[in-house]
């Protein structure tokens, strides 16, 4: 979900050893971060990780289907203009379960205003610094005390899973936090 890339230390090697071994377990797809956007080698990274196998869901949204069961798997990078327009374009037939990808959780009531049944999302680094059973103490683009930073979060119809990631954010401790990879098992209902 983004942030593949440090923007201020460049080195693909990991992530692309991490691409090879998750695509050998089922298709891989990806979207970026501000990371990415902010860095020189932001664009030669997507270019090398899309080499390696991994999807690109760059403002697009692909059918992915087993059997009779069908899911809509939408990606939204970093870098949106009007984030209403993209949700519009990318709309799914609305009897298909919705899966996006997107990278910032502080707009989880957005993704629910357009149907989406599960986000996956990341950005916020698990709140870098923990203390007890709080969300964190900063999350980038959520300040202070953020409210989405790692875990699972529901709101009406709309469930979204956040990962705390494998890196750091501004700071390069983590504290009560740890890396972690997220991997979910869905089932027809």
């Amino acid at each position: 979900t983004g942030d593949q890339i440090d923007r201020r230390r460049y080195d693909i090697q990991p992530v692309l050893e991490l691409v090879d071994g998750l695509k050998a377990v089922a298709p891989m797809y990806f979207i970026t971060g501000n990371h990415e956007r902010k860095s020189r080698f932001g664009k030669i990274a997507v270019h090398l990780i899309q080499q390696h196998g991994a999807i690109y869901l760059d403002q697009k949204s692909v059918a992915l289907k087993r059997g009779d069961d069908h899911i809509w798997l939408s990606g939204i990078g970093e870098k949106v203009v009007d984030i209403d327009e993209i949700f519009q374009v990318m709309r799914a037939p609305v009897d298909q379960y919705q899966m996006l990808l997107c990278h910032y959780p502080h707009l989880l009531e957005t993704y629910g205003r357009f149907g989406y049944d599960l986000v996956l999302s990341g950005h916020a680094h698990g709140g870098q610094w923990r203390i007890l059973r709080s969300e964190g103490l900063f999350a980038p683009d959520q300040g202070l005390f953020p409210k989405y930073t790692k875990g699972l979060y529901v709101k009406e119809k709309t469930s979204m899973v956040v990962s705390a990631g494998l890196g750091n954010s501004l700071f390069p401790l983590r504290l009560n936090n740890f890396p972690n990879l997220v991997m979910l098992t869905l089932h027809n209902s």
